[in-house]
């Protein structure tokens, strides 16, 4: 029992997750603005997990040479591969907050703005982190960026 409560399993669980941003300041400073968003995620399967895993490690192998070093890189970043991944993020986000616009006002969910907050390369890298650390269960430590992101 958690907290006197019995634990609830839902088999399309969804989720509202922090998910920290680092925003380019326009100052000459190169420094960035940190913020924190919540994104509303139906997470990940174990086997859509590995999967993905998989594809990350199938992607990076390296065989031998500095051509095959290349050519996994390339992989990571093929357009199949970013597509892929975008349409998996746009599939598993289902809304947000603390998003605004310029003006401040909060930001409405939908299809448009989702494509194109995930078009922004500083927001989508640690949004689709996010996706998976939701779907693990913890946050990441000294995380990287994404492969396709």
């Amino acid at each position: 029992m958690l907290n006197g409560a019995m634990f609830k399993f839902a088999v399309n669980r969804q989720v509202l997750w922090p998910v920290v941003v680092h925003i380019p300041r326009d100052d000459g400073s190169g420094e960035g603005l940190e913020a924190q968003v919540k994104i509303r995620y139906r997470l990940l399967t174990q086997a859509e997990l590995t999967a993905r895993a998989r594809e990350d490690l199938e992607s990076a192998r390296v065989v031998g040479g500095d051509q095959t070093v290349v050519e996994g890189l390339l992989a990571q970043i093929s357009p199949e591969r970013i597509e892929q991944r975008l349409q998996e993020l746009k599939d598993r986000i289902t809304g947000w907050e603390d998003f605004a616009d310029e003006q401040g006002e909060p930001l409405p969910f939908t299809p448009e703005n989702l494509a194109a907050v995930l078009d922004v390369p500083y927001l989508r890298g640690p949004i689709e982190r996010g996706l998976v650390e939701a779907s693990q269960g913890a946050r990441a430590k000294n995380s990287s960026p994404g492969s396709a992101g």
